[in-house]
C-alpha cells in the first residue's frame, strides 16, 4: 500500500508530546509499562509502574487516564512489570513484584489484595480466567474470586532467565526443556500437554563446527500457523498442533523477538540486535534488511492502514519504514531509554484517528503522538506490546 501525500507530508513533521511525567527528584528513576484497553464505549490507558533509586527503595503505582486525563493514581508498595490488566468492564487487577495481588474498581478503590505464592510477579493476561506470569510459573486464577485454580511450574533454560510463553485460544504455549529448545502446548485448565516439539540442534561456527540447541526466542501466530523464533536466527513455522511445516535461518546469528506478517507474500523479522527482515513467506528468503542504530528488545508496530512499520530501539529513535523496509523518517526522543521500546496504537482520545503511544523512558515519561491516520471509532490496533 503507497503513502498518501497527506501521509507523508505529516510524517515529516512528526513530533511527540509528553502525555505523562512523574518529575523524578535527583537519584530517582522510573519506567512505565503501558497497555490500552477498551470498555464499552470508551478507551483507557494504562502504566504500570515501576520506581527505583540508589538506595534500591523500590515501589510501584498505577495509573489510568481516559481521553489524556488522569482518572486512577495510585501508590503500590512493590514494583509493577506488566502485570495489569482488565478484568471485567468495571475491575482492574494487578499482580507486583512482592506477589500481591491487588483488585481496583474503575475509579481507583482497592476492593480486594491478596498474596501469591511463587516467584515475582512479571505479566497478567485475562481471558476465561486470570493468567499471572511468575518467573518459570505460570498461575490460574478464578476471574471472579481471584482463586488459585492451577499452578504450572516449568524448568528454566540453562540459557535463558526467564520463559517464552503465548496463550493463543486459550492453550498454553511455551519454551520448555533444559536448552529451552522444546515448544510445548498445553492446557490451562488442567497439566495435560497436547503436543510437545522438540526443535532439535543447529550446527553453526564458532572457531569450529560445533552443535547447539535452537533455543526458542519467540513465538507468534498468524493465521492458523505458529512461527517460532530462535536465538540462532532460526525460523521454524508449524501448524497448531505441533507439525512443523518450513524451517530456514533468515537471521543467522541473531536473536530474534517477534515475527509478524506485513502482507500475504511478506513477514517482518525484528531481532534483538537492531536488524530488521522482510521475509519471503515461500520461499523464506530475505527480500530486504534494515539496520537501526540501537538495539531492540519488543516488537515492531505495524501500521496496516499506512503501509508503516514503527520499531523503537535502545537510543530513543523511533524509524519510520514502508513496508519494503526503505527509512521514510527518523525522530530522536532526547531523553534515556532502554531496548524495551515499543510503541502502541489506537483510538486513545476518541477522535476517529490513531494515536500512538511510546513506552515509557527511564526518566518516568509516556510520550503520545496524535496522528491523521483514520481509524474506526474506539478502535485500538495495538493494546499490548504483544499484539
Amino acid at each position: 500500500m503507497g503513502l498518501s501525500a497527506l501521509f507523508i507530508f505529516f510524517l515529516l513533521g512528526f513530533t511527540m508530546e509528553k502525555l505523562v511525567d512523574l518529575n523524578l527528584s535527583e537519584g530517582e528513576s522510573a519506567q512505565m509499562f503501558p497497555k490500552i484497553f477498551k470498555v464499552n464505549k470508551d478507551v483507557f490507558l494504562l502504566l504500570g509502574c515501576y520506581y527505583f533509586n540508589k538506595n534500591r527503595e523500590n515501589r510501584g503505582r498505577l495509573i489510568v487516564l481516559r481521553k489524556k486525563q488522569k482518572i486512577i493514581d495510585v501508590k503500590i508498595p512493590s514494583p509493577i512489570y506488566y502485570g495489569f490488566s482488565p478484568i471485567n468492564d468495571t475491575l482492574i487487577v494487578v499482580g507486583d513484584r512482592e506477589c500481591n495481588i491487588y483488585l481496583y474498581n474503575i475509579s481507583g478503590r482497592l476492593l480486594k489484595r491478596k498474596s501469591l505464592e511463587g516467584p515475582p510477579i512479571y505479566d497478567v493476561r485475562v481471558n476465561e480466567n486470570v493468567i499471572f506470569y511468575q518467573k518459570y510459573q505460570i498461575s490460574v486464577l478464578s476471574n471472579e474470586d481471584l482463586k488459585v485454580i492451577r499452578k504450572l511450574e516449568f524448568h528454566p533454560s540453562t540459557y535463558s532467565d526467564a520463559l517464552v510463553y503465548r496463550i493463543f485460544n486459550n492453550k498454553l504455549y511455551i519454551q520448555q526443556g533444559r536448552n529451552g529448545n522444546f515448544l510445548l502446548c498445553c492446557s490451562l485448565s488442567n497439566t495435560n500437554a497436547f503436543w510437545k516439539v522438540d526443535l532439535g540442534m543447529k550446527n553453526f561456527v564458532i572457531l569450529g563446527l560445533l552443535p547447539a540447541p535452537r533455543i526458542i526466542s519467540s513465538i507468534d501466530f498468524i493465521g492458523n500457523n505458529l512461527y517460532a523464533g530462535t536465538m540462532i536466527g532460526d525460523m521454524i513455522v508449524m501448524k497448531s498442533e505441533g507439525k512443523i511445516l518450513h524451517s530456514a535461518s533468515v537471521a543467522r546469528g541473531l536473536i530474534i523477538k517477534a515475527i509478524r506478517e506485513l502482507s500475504h507474500e511478506i513477514l517482518l523479522v525484528d531481532t534483538y540486535e537492531g536488524i530488521l527482515f522482510g521475509i519471503d513467506k515461500k520461499t523464506m528468503q530475505r527480500v530486504w534488511e534494515f539496520k537501526m542504530e540501537g538495539q531492540s528488545g519488543e516488537p515492531s508496530l505495524v501500521l496496516k492502514v499506512a503501509g508503516l512499520i514503527l520499531p523503537v530501539d535502545a537510543k530513543g529513535n523511533i524509524y519510520i519504514l514502508d513496508f519494503n523496509g526503505r527509512l521514510r523518517e527518523k525522530i530522536k526522543i532526547d531523553d534515556t531509554f532502554d531496548n524495551a521500546g515499543y510503541l502502541l496504537a489506537g483510538d486513545v482520545d476518541e477522535d476517529r484517528m490513531i494515536e500512538l503511544v511510546l513506552k515509557g523512558s527511564l526518566k518516568g515519561r509516556i510520550y503520545m503522538v496524535d496522528t491523521e491516520f483514520p481509524c474506526r471509532r474506539n478502535e485500538i490496533i495495538r493494546g499490548d506490546r504483544n499484539d
